[in-house]
């Protein structure tokens, strides 16, 4: 599905889970160091081996959000819903709320690390990606539920424990996905951040070529 340019960049490791039957896969490809260059190559890296330009949605806490502001079990863009038992969860640019680690920009989402995460969405996604802030251990990993009932557990590596540390985590789905559920976050100075969710499906090979295509008339209609 997906060729060598997938492991470019500056990746960490890359995990491929079988799922029964192995008709349906996980990839998690995880990108770690400095914010900066490295972690923009690696995410250009994952767009261009996806065959898309932008993610279909992108949650970076920025515009439309404010210091403080909690939320969880809220509709966010692209119908994301994050949720926790311990409803803990909110938007800062304090590094101390993150256990000393940045941010991407002026903002990111602060949660616990004793809690457990669900990432919903009103429609099945193919694709998600976020960073992580002063990840530590993530010994229960990342459980991918597909909408077939079926799920997946994929490992989840360390990401800096303070300053400017994450790791850039991208995963690709052959069949749709409903949710994906972290449990036990661990940071090892009591709170994580998140950052940057991005999500959507990809196109269909016979909707890229519609595409073409009207991007074709569309040059000699111009003409």
């Amino acid at each position: 599905m997906f060729g060598d340019g997938f492991l470019r960049g500056c990746a960490f490791f890359s995990v491929v889970l079988l799922a029964v039957g192995g008709s349906a896969f996980a990839t998690l490809t995880s990108y770690q160091g400095s914010y900066g260059s490295g972690m923009d190559d690696a995410r250009t890296n994952w767009l261009a081996d996806l065959g898309i330009n932008q993610p279909d949605t992108t949650i970076d806490f920025e515009t439309g959000f404010f210091q403080d502001e909690i939320v969880l079990d809220t509709v966010l863009d692209g119908g994301m819903t994050i949720s926790s038992p311990a409803g803990y969860g909110y938007v800062t640019n304090d590094s101390s709320d993150m256990g000393g680690s940045s941010p991407i920009g002026t903002f990111a989402l602060a949660i616990d690390e004793g809690d457990a995460y669900t990432f919903s969405f009103a429609s099945p996604i193919s694709y998600f990606a976020f960073y992580m802030m002063d990840n530590s251990t993530m010994s229960n990993g990342l459980q991918v539920n597909y909408s077939d009932g079926s799920n997946e557990l994929v490992s989840i590596p360390y990401g800096g424990s303070s300053g400017l540390k994450g790791a850039f985590l991208a995963m690709a789905f052959d069949k749709d996905v409903d949710s994906l559920y972290i449990a036990n976050v661990a940071g090892g100075d009591s709170e994580v951040g998140i950052d940057n969710l991005e999500f959507g499906v990809v196109p269909e090979p016979t909707s890229l070529v519609l595409l073409a295509i009207g991007g074709l008339v569309l040059r000699r209609s111009r003409k």
